[in-house]
C-alpha cells in the first residue's frame, strides 16, 4: 500500500509528506486491532495526540519524531520504548505492553504512565506514574552507573 492509501486507512486527512516523513496535522488514532507490528511510514511531526492502542506493536520505529500532543502506546506487544518519539509535549501512556524498562529519551512536558512498576514511580489509579519524566530519567541514569560500579567490585 502506498503512504497515501495507509493514511486514507488510519482516517488522517490534514498531512503533508516531506523528506523527513509524514507531518500530520490533527490528532490520531490507529484503529484498534488492526494487527500492525511496526507503523509502516515514517511520520515525522504530530500537532495532536498520537494514539495506537490495542494493536501488535514490537516497536515504536516509525512514531512521530515529535509529538504535540499526548501520545498513547498501551495494550501492544512494545518490550521496549527504543525508537519512540524525541519529544512529547503532553502525556506518555504505555499501559499493558511487555516493557522490560520504562527508560526511554523522550522528553515528555506532562505526565509518564505505566503499567510496568519501577523504583521512583508512584501508583495513582491503578497505574506507575511520575510527574517529571526527565528526573526519572537521570534517577536511572544514576542508578544503573552505580549497579555496573558495584558489580564489577569498585571501590566509590
Amino acid at each position: 500500500m502506498e503512504v497515501e492509501e495507509l493514511l486514507e486507512l488510519f482516517n488522517v486527512k490534514d498531512y503533508k509528506i516531506t523528506p523527513r516523513g509524514v507531518n500530520i496535522y490533527e490528532s490520531v488514532q490507529i484503529p484498534e486491532n488492526i494487527h500492525i507490528q511496526k507503523i509502516p511510514f515514517n511520520i515525522n511531526i504530530c500537532f495532536g495526540t498520537f494514539s495506537i492502542i490495542r494493536n501488535e506493536l514490537t516497536t515504536l520505529e516509525n512514531c512521530p519524531r515529535k509529538i504535540y500532543g499526548d501520545f498513547h502506546c498501551g495494550w501492544n506487544k512494545l518490550t521496549s520504548l527504543e525508537n519512540g518519539p524525541s519529544y512529547i509535549d503532553g502525556n506518555y501512556y504505555c499501559y499493558s505492553n511487555l516493557l522490560e524498562s520504562n527508560f526511554s529519551n523522550t522528553i515528555v512536558t506532562k505526565k509518564f504512565h505505566t503499567s510496568l512498576k519501577e523504583y521512583g514511580l508512584e501508583f495513582i489509579n491503578n497505574s506507575y506514574v511520575v510527574d517529571n519524566y526527565r528526573i526519572w530519567q537521570e534517577m536511572v541514569k544514576r542508578k544503573r552507573i552505580l549497579d555496573k560500579l558495584k558489580n564489577k567490585n569498585y571501590y566509590v
